[in-house]
């Protein structure tokens, strides 16, 4: 059996593709503000905070 090695950056652009649809999907809603370049937020794993219409906020990893 060979195993697949890991690639980071393969890896890296899928979970931003991913990102842009819930993205997308949550921006029906929501205000969405990524965070996720930010490192405060980084090292908290936060990637977006979400404001809802009640202007009450949640993090999203």
């Amino acid at each position: 059996m060979q195993t697949k090695s890991y690639n980071f950056l393969a890896q890296y652009k899928l979970g931003k593709q991913g990102e842009q649809i819930i993205d997308r999907w949550l921006k029906n809603i929501y205000k969405v503000t990524d965070v996720s370049d930010i490192p405060k937020y980084q090292e908290a794993g936060v990637d977006r905070i979400i404001e809802r219409t009640d202007g009450t906020t949640a993090t999203v990893e």
